[in-house]
């Protein structure tokens, strides 16, 4: 049999370069698909740098328009004594039927920046209004809402209440209970700041970064000092608000917030109970004790400096007034001889809010057609006719006609029989402030010895059933405080005081007091501050009060004082108090705080609390 013989056969040439030319295109076709997805790599890449970048941006502008707000928050609060204007900037919201309110809402929440361009826009989504501000080929939105802080609380123990136009009370002296969404009466406040980027559009921006933040003042303590704050003795400090807060050292053997603490006056050997309390100075010493408590002494620690205390602030007037009951503002000065009072006219033009005023101006003083303010008192007693002692004496009862808006003249004839409140000496032009302070500004002119006299204006509660007259006193001179007060259950209804010496303070008799202005300010020197009469008691009725200090403090003996204290230790002009440091506690000098402290520590409109989203 025969096999079959194979033969081969020639390729074609063509059809190898079929297959060369496919090869080709395969090869084309792979380097097409690596080189489109490096590009779509590449461009989700920048797209997505892109978007980081308009991310970070829009968080900046979110970030701007936080210290915008609080920077404009903290202006609002050197002229007030809390935010009513961030959340009702005109004054104009009726607030009869809370929780529903009534016109004059439009300005509501908005802050009256005045950028280029600033409008107002609806955030999609939220149903609010912000203030826009374009900035940057972007722009921040801004908005304010209360923290909900009216009620029956400890926190409305200081409720302000200075502007009730339109029923607008705090929430809970109108409506038990109810919160008012346009006041405020803590200083804090929750902002909400949203950053866009690019574009100023919330509805089409790219990128969108919301902050919410709330502002409000720095924690408080029962004490704050500037410089060193010496506990010798058996001194000590306690209440459940006794921490402190001093920039110097806190030296001595002094005890805090323990009952194991030794001495105090004999009415109240020891604190009532043990409360942890911290005590934090700046320096290298902080050598209080805790008296059986868990309180500790830190040094070397980062404190605030104390707030300023200006006795001409605008903060340290009353509340404004366009009818009904008033708190009654008196300017005391001795002049020509004689003693003089002055009280404020609420009802002439400009003058309904003593508040708005820059500072407070002396009666007389110089003042412009848009700040009158020199011009709001009215001389109600005049004793400079009168010859001898009479001529030093100031003689009223007090009286609820003293509230009215317009003052009436007080009798100064030289034999009223009205009790002695206050009694001048030594009433020449002094020089204890001569040359001395100018920087810090507690007097509006340079020429401060014009201002603070050596004349001390002796306040009197020894006849019987005697009080100095209620509301805020401005006295041009230094005070003395020699006859004890009434107790605070013997005060009669609405009866309230807070006394601001232009120079120093001596205290050596009792005092029951409830501060007058709603800063919570019951006493304030704009010098010197000395309580030095054994078991003496200065009582603010358990109410949240301060005593205010510009220089020094000095306490010694059987002393007793509750309240806060705050004293700045500016400058070492007077003489009341010498020594370097800014408080001396002697002996069995005690200080209880047990109601909250109305004045904080630190800057004012802090950030205490930050959140971010992305809408």
């Amino acid at each position: 049999m025969r096999l079959p013989v194979c033969s081969a056969r020639a390729v074609p040439r063509g059809g190898r370069a079929g297959f060369t030319l496919l090869a080709l295109l395969l090869v084309l076709a792979a380097m097409t698909l690596v080189v489109a997805t490096t590009m779509q790599l590449g461009e989700d890449e920048r797209r997505s740098a892109s978007l980081v970048r308009h991310d970070a941006r829009a968080l900046a502008l979110a970030e701007l328009g936080v210290e915008r707000s609080r920077a404009y928050l903290a202006a609002l609060l050197a002229r007030d004594v809390d935010l009513d204007r961030a959340l009702d900037p005109k004054l104009n919201t009726e607030c009869i039927l809370l929780p529903a309110l009534g016109a004059g809402q439009e300005d509501d929440h908005l802050p009256l920046f005045d950028d280029p361009g600033a409008d107002e826009v609806e955030l999609p989504g939220t149903g609010k209004r912000f203030r826009r501000v374009p900035h940057a080929d972007g722009a921040y939105l801004v908005r304010f809402d209360d923290n909900d802080d009216d009620g029956d609380s400890p926190a409305s123990e200081a409720a302000t209440s200075n502007n009730p136009g339109l029923g607008c009370e705090e929430g809970d002296l109108l409506a038990p209970g109810k919160s008012n969404p346009v006041r405020d009466r803590d200083q804090t406040v929750i902002l909400t700041v949203v950053g866009l980027y690019p574009g100023s559009d919330p509805a089409t921006a790219q990128a969108r970064k919301v902050l919410r933040v709330r502002v409000g003042p720095q924690p408080a303590a029962g004490i704050i000092a500037g410089g060193t704050i010496d506990l010798d003795g058996a001194s000590h400090v306690c209440g459940a608000h006794g921490d402190i807060f001093a920039t110097g050292d806190i030296a001595g053997t002094g005890c805090i917030c323990g009952t194991g603490c030794k001495g105090g006056p004999p009415k109240k050997q020891a604190c009532d109970a043990n409360t942890t309390c911290v005590a934090q100075s700046g320096g290298d010493v902080c050598s209080a004790t805790g008296g059986g408590s868990s309180s500790q002494c830190i040094p070397g620690t980062s404190v605030p400096p104390p707030p300023p205390v200006r006795v001409w602030s605008s903060l340290n007037a009353p509340p404004g007034c366009t009818g009904g009951v008033c708190t009654p503002f008196y300017y005391l000065r001795e002049q020509g001889g004689g003693a003089q009072v002055f009280m404020w006219n609420y009802t002439r033009t400009g003058c309904a809010k003593p508040l708005a005023c820059p500072r407070i101006f002396h009666p007389g003083e110089s003042s412009t057609t848009t700040e009158p303010c020199g011009k709001c008192w009215d001389k109600v007693y005049d004793v400079s006719s009168c010859s001898g002692a009479k001529s030093k004496e100031v003689r009223k009862l007090d009286d609820v006609s003293l509230t009215a808006p317009i003052p009436l003249p007080w009798v100064s004839t030289c034999t009223n029989s009205a009790p002695v409140i206050w009694k001048t000496s030594n009433p020449a032009f002094g020089s204890i402030v001569k040359d001395c302070d100018l920087s810090t500004g507690p007097y509006p002119e340079l020429s401060p010895g014009k201002w603070s006299k050596d004349a001390v204006f002796n306040g009197s509660f020894q006849a019987t059933g005697a009080l100095l007259p209620r509301g805020v006193w401005m006295v041009e001179g230094n005070v003395d405080f020699s006859g004890n007060s009434l107790a605070c259950t013997a005060f009669p209804s609405g009866w309230k005081l807070s006394v601001l010496a232009q120079g120093s303070m001596d205290i050596n008799a009792e005092l029951s007091l409830r501060p007058a202005l709603p800063t919570g300010v019951a006493l304030l020197a704009g010098r010197d501050m000395k309580v030095w009469k054994g078991n003496t008691f200065i009582e603010t009725c358990g109410e949240s009060a301060a005593l205010l200090v510009h220089e020094q403090f000095y306490m010694v003996a059987d002393t007793h004082l509750t309240g806060q204290l705050v004293v700045e230790n500016a400058a070492d002009c007077s003489g009341t108090v010498n020594g370097p440091s800014g408080i001396t506690l002697k002996g069995n000098a005690t200080i209880e705080v047990s109601a909250s402290p109305p004045i904080s520590s630190g800057r004012p409109a802090a950030v205490l609390e930050w959140s971010e989203s992305s809408y």
